[in-house]
């Protein structure tokens, strides 16, 4: 049996170079693989953004939770034109933002990850309450298509940005290091 050194249980973080990019960690083979290019040419990266087959395997998962809430969706006997007056429900828990960022954020994130829905599946199922099974089938569809289309649970330090990329009017990444330079502190960027 071989032995393992820490050299084995410890992968290198990348970490970004004055140029921008991040760059290639080598793999277990010695190969390179391609460096992660920041969204804007000369930004660091953005801390906390899922990249590379990790994401392609998260767009896959909202995919097959899209279609197991689509099935749950047919199972349920409802009429299909209600789906896409459904569809765009849970998107407005992003009202409340007008509460504040953190509150918004709060909300949209419970409304837009899967532990609301399968409660309501469960709920649903539980009681012989075929609303509630809808409702969760409507909200796993909703997951699903958003995380295929890169849209995940959001920061608290800026709604556009989420796990899964940064969406809308985005705001500059923050620095390696989780905060902007305060007024009259040198830029890491240089």
């Amino acid at each position: 049996m071989p032995s393992f050194t820490s050299t084995h249980l410890h992968t290198p973080v990348p970490v970004p170079t004055s140029a921008g990019a991040v760059p290639a960690v080598p793999s277990a083979k010695g190969r390179q693989p391609a460096t992660v290019d920041p969204p804007v040419a000369g930004a660091l990266p953005v801390v906390g953004v899922v990249t590379g087959r990790p994401l392609a395997w998260l767009r896959v998962e909202g995919v097959s939770i899209a279609l197991t809430g689509l099935a749950l969706y047919a199972a349920a006997h409802q009429p299909w034109w209600l789906l896409p007056v459904l569809f765009l429900a849970p998107d407005l828990s992003a009202l409340a933002f007008l509460l504040g960022r953190r509150v918004g954020t709060w909300t949209y994130n419970l409304a837009h990850t899967t532990p609301l829905p399968l409660t309501f599946l469960g709920v649903g199922l539980a009681t012989h309450r075929p609303f509630l099974s809808v409702v969760a089938a409507v909200g796993l569809i909703h997951i699903g298509a958003d995380r295929f289309m890169k849209y995940g649970v959001k920061y608290d330090h800026d709604p556009a940005a989420t796990h899964l990329g940064v969406h809308g009017h985005a705001k500059p990444s923050l620095p390696a290091g989780g905060r902007r330079p305060e007024a009259g502190e040198p830029s890491p960027r240089g």
